[in-house]
């Protein structure tokens, strides 16, 4: 990984996998692994939603167990935001819980990236640290801007030995 110069200033949307389509699977730092998909769609979060959700895009996470596939979340997004890519909406699958629409965007993705910047992506604390070439099953992808999130995890503790 190399770091950004410091004097660079990068569009965000040069790097957030926001067009239709896209998907990717990773793994968190329990080794669950997720998949998530961004696609075009419009979900009605409720009455008098305070954030326009027409021509927005969704990101849904499943979560992969084997072969089995269990949806997680659906989050709405708005890749047009001034700020960024910017979380409007957010629907839990299985919890019961109505959908959330916060009072304001919680930012996923700054639009311009800069040596150091850091930002709150919803709930979880994220910073760049540099650009990197990558190579996965899919090809290699020179560039790669490396973001760091912390938080929003919990390791289980390991059992004390006997």
């Amino acid at each position: 990984m190399k770091p950004l110069d410091a004097g660079a200033e990068l569009d965000g949307r040069e790097y957030d996998p926001v067009p239709v389509g896209r998907s990717w699977t990773y793994r968190d730092n329990t080794g669950a692994r997720y998949r998530r998909i961004i696609v075009r769609g419009m979900i009605v979060l409720g009455k008098n939603a305070p954030h326009p959700i027409a021509g927005v895009r969704t990101s849904e996470v499943y979560a992969l167990e084997g072969d089995a596939v269990r949806p997680l979340e659906r989050a709405v997004l708005d890749a047009e935001s001034p700020e960024g890519v910017a979380m409007i909406g957010l629907v839990e699958a299985d919890t019961g819980r109505p959908p959330m629409v916060p009072k304001d965007p919680a930012v996923e993705m700054p639009r311009h990236i800069r040596p150091g910047l850091a930002w709150n992506g919803g709930a979880v604390p994220a910073r760049v640290l540099g650009l990197a070439d990558v190579t996965v099953a899919a090809g290699d992808f020179p560039g790669c801007l490396v973001i760091e999130e912390t938080g929003g995890f919990a390791l289980k503790a390991a059992p004390r030995p006997t």
